[in-house]
């Protein structure tokens, strides 16, 4: 069954599993869109669920939380051409897992109402009873009631202060570490068990920033995956991230050119030393310290040739405006150091122009058309850019891999003559010292 015009109307809430269910049933290819808080988007393809999109959130967490807010105006579309695969699993096992998790979570809230209402209900103390009481306030521990710890209290060593943040899978807060006595970030996770993307991504982040040692990465103190609050404490970045500076507009290129080579050091630094690739390179995740630093951060997608993918061969990961063609086009498997340029230049092309290499409503078609189509050339746009720049960040925004530059030390000796001529003055890389330690100790660390 093909669903293009088939049906729209208004979803209530919990109903985009039903409907889902039903799709997978009835062996249908197509799209369903879901105009709500944040657009969804689920692409079938005869009854198997291939793709999801939640916002700017894809794969099967996306799917996870579009089936729990998923109430708006729906329709059913034909199926786009291209379509990246993002969803490795097998649909009936996932829609299932999504229905037990959803069906759990009423069945605690109803309990949890029933025993406000009747504080002093019976327990007869029975082994059976007490087995179940057990796993019941595991269930609800894991699945729904994630009390976060409160500003003003204590976590593992750290004093948590006020929350600077929170998402779909985490709340952030600043805090102090009264064994270090230094000011920390703290990020304490949902309790959605130890196999849930967020908390393995959370792990890799960890065990990766522990192996990595450079000015301009973010560095991490501790991750504690067993107490009740499973928490991830790296360091305090004061200044604010990248993309709250482009809410008004480009950035100026005199200012942004030390950004641009500060994180092409750190990514270099990464290379050289555990093969690591980000894999989701964007303005969210450069902080910049004291205004003027900037620090890469946020690893959860990273991979490295040494350890093992958190992903599918063919599952695509990253953001949709800076991610690479390679991956669109053959997924996580297809992610090497070329695949970071690619996002590094997207980056900073946002930064010095006001916006990405491509603009469109549609996460699917902004990622399909880097498959066919070139950005604008940056001096194009603003007119007074240095050409080796704006020929600069072309090269690294090739669409085939090996059209692109692809030699972190040839993209440093562009933007030090270009940042010297801007400047007036003679700039000194960190790289070298980095990559002569990530050459001394960089087999210890891919063996670590």
């Amino acid at each position: 069954m093909r669903l293009g015009g088939a049906l729209s109307g208004c979803l209530p809430e919990r109903a985009l599993l039903d409907l889902l269910h039903l799709l997978h049933r009835s062996q249908a290819t197509g799209a369903v869109h879901v105009a709500g808080v944040l657009p969804i988007q689920v692409h079938f393809r005869k009854g198997s669920i291939r793709a999801a999109f939640y916002g700017d959130q894809v794969g099967p967490a996306a799917l996870t939380r579009a089936i729990i807010a998923g109430v708006g105006d729906f329709r059913l579309a034909d199926l786009p051409s291209g379509v990246p695969r993002n969803i490795p699993h097998d649909t009936a096992f996932l829609l299932e897992s999504v229905g037990r998790v959803l069906a759990e979570f009423e069945r605690e809230q109803s309990l949890r109402k029933a025993q406000a209402e009747s504080p002093f209900a019976a327990f007869d103390g029975s082994p059976k009873e007490a087995k179940d009481a057990k796993e019941q306030e595991e269930r609800t521990r894991r699945f729904v009631s994630f009390a976060p710890p409160e500003s003003g209290s204590h976590l593992g060593r750290c004093l948590l202060g006020e929350e600077i943040g929170r998402g779909a899978s985490s709340i952030v807060y600043r805090a102090h570490h009264e064994a270090l006595d230094l000011p920390v970030v703290v990020k304490v996770l949902m309790q959605e068990g130890e196999q849930s993307p967020a908390r393995r991504m959370t792990v890799n982040e960890a065990r990766l920033l522990a192996r990595l040692s450079h000015p301009n990465i973010v560095r991490v103190f501790d991750f504690d995956d067993s107490s009740e609050h499973p928490h991830l404490i790296v360091e305090l970045i004061d200044g604010p991230g990248l993309s709250s500076l482009l809410r008004d507009g480009p950035v100026p290129v005199a200012r942004a050119l030390p950004w641009f080579r500060q994180i092409t050091e750190a990514l270099s630094y990464a290379w050289d030393t555990l093969e690591l690739v980000h894999c989701d390179l964007k303005p969210d995740n450069i902080l910049l310290a004291g205004g003027e630093i900037a620090k890469l951060a946020d690893l959860g997608l990273a991979k490295t040739a040494h350890g093992k993918d958190l992903f599918g061969a063919d599952v695509v990961g990253g953001t949709p405006s800076y991610i690479a063609p390679e991956q669109v086009e053959s997924g996580h498997a297809a992610v090497d150091q070329r695949s970071d340029i690619y996002a590094l230049g997207a980056t900073f092309y946002h930064v010095l122009l006001g916006h990405p290499p491509f603009v469109d409503e549609d996460p699917i078609q902004l990622m399909c058309k880097r498959l066919r189509e070139d950005p604008v050339a940056p001096h194009l746009i603003n007119l007074e850019m240095d050409r080796r720049l704006s020929d600069l960040l072309m090269r690294m925004l090739a669409r085939r891999p090996e059209d692109r530059i692809d030699d972190y030390d040839d993209i440093l000796d562009i933007l030090e003559d270009v940042e010297k001529d801007q400047a007036g003055m003679i700039v000194r890389r960190r790289t070298s010292f980095w990559r002569n330690a990530s050459r001394l100790f960089g087999r210890d660390a891919k063996n670590g």
